[in-house]
């Protein structure tokens, strides 16, 4: 890392949906200096905050994939139950 930006310091915080990992927040310093305490805990802190909204935000969009779902199957139902209008011009033979 230091060769492509110049980071010398870097932090990675895990974050985590149930037990299960899912990113990482990653930090990085371009001068030695480590992190204190209160800094890991803060971006830990902000890490689990993240993973909730990336959850939030999946199952919002899976609620919205099944809405339009519905809605597709609702129209294709009404359709489908509409009666059958004929051309009123055919001629009998």
């Amino acid at each position: 890392m230091v060769d492509l930006i110049g980071v010398r310091t870097m932090l990675v915080v895990p974050m985590f949906k149930d037990d299960e990992l899912i990113g990482t927040i990653n930090l990085g310093r371009t001068g030695v200096r480590p992190y204190t305490d209160n800094q890991i805990a803060l971006f830990t802190d902000f890490a689990a905050q993240a993973s909730i909204v990336l959850e939030s935000t999946r199952r919002e969009r899976q609620y919205r994939e099944v809405q339009n779902e519905l809605a597709h199957a609702n129209r294709v139902a009404i359709l489908d139950s509409s009666p059958r209008r004929l051309p009123t011009n055919l001629s009998s033979h």
